[in-house]
């Protein structure tokens, strides 16, 4: 073989390397992108959770209330491992919002009372308070609405969870106050 040929021949097998090492690369990256876009729903993060409760009652000149126990569609973690003997813990915030489908003149307000968490020491329920005042009022004024509580928090699906989505939450259970005017709608 004559030199030019070797050098041809060199060259020809540097640029076929050159050819096989950029697929492998790319072919990496693009498995890679693949891997985590597939894996995405599934990560934790900073979820809000949105749940709409219907909610009827009489409201008066002074405030009545109901506590209503929230499950949520998922669970929301309450202490980040930092290390093996540290442990942060996290609070989860809420917010509140109420659409009116009465045209009787209410203040609603929703707090809440208590996280529930479950054995694993995730949250997984929220009992909240309802009140209800009509300021002025002198008798019981019935009213409808629907509440939209916010809870945010680290949380991730469960495994049981289908490539539907999230959940559907479970119907909220109500918990009447004594001598409370406001109920949820279950």
């Amino acid at each position: 073989m004559t030199r030019l040929n070797r050098a041809q021949a060199t060259h020809r097998a540097q640029v076929r390397l050159q050819r096989s090492l950029s697929a492998i690369v790319i072919g990496s990256r693009q498995a890679e992108r693949k891997l985590k876009a597939e894996l995405a729903p599934l990560q934790g993060g900073d979820v809000t959770q949105v749940v709409h409760v219907p909610v009827t009652g009489k409201a008066g000149g002074i405030p009545t209330m109901t506590e209503l126990t929230i499950g949520l569609p998922q669970r929301i973690v309450t202490r980040i491992v930092i290390d093996e003997d540290d442990v942060q813990p996290v609070d989860p915030t809420f917010a509140e919002g109420f659409e009116m489908k009465s045209d009787t003149l209410v203040e609603l307000r929703a707090y809440v009372r208590d996280w529930i968490e479950d054995d694993s020491g995730l949250i997984e329920k929220v009992r909240v308070r309802l009140t209800a005042y009509s300021p002025g009022a002198t008798t019981q004024l019935p009213f409808a609405a629907v509440a939209h509580l916010s809870f945010t928090g680290l949380a991730a699906p469960d495994g049981d969870d289908d490539d539907q989505g999230n959940a559907v939450p479970e119907t909220p259970d109500s918990i009447p106050q004594q001598g409370g005017g406001l109920g949820g709608t279950t």
